[in-house]
């Protein structure tokens, strides 16, 4: 039996694929970025998106609560 752990949580901003693994100013922009989406959908009365977040020793694995599509595995 695998041991897994799993966390009902709020998606707070999104997600935005970087062209690099490291960098501020590359970190800062895609923060903007998302901060700038969420404060639009917020103002449209959209939600945060409802997660589980479920952690093993396979990985990761980020799961829509409504939907149950897995976004990252």
């Amino acid at each position: 039996m695998m041991n897994q752990i799993e966390m009902g949580l709020k998606m707070l901003i999104g997600v935005d694929p970087v062209p690099d693994s490291q960098g501020e100013k590359m970190c800062w922009d895609s923060m903007m970025k998302l901060k700038g989406f969420e404060a639009a959908g917020r103002k449209q009365g959209k939600h945060k998106q409802r997660i589980w977040l479920k952690i093993s020793s396979n990985g990761l694995k980020i799961v829509d609560e409504r939907t149950g599509v897995s976004h990252i595995n």
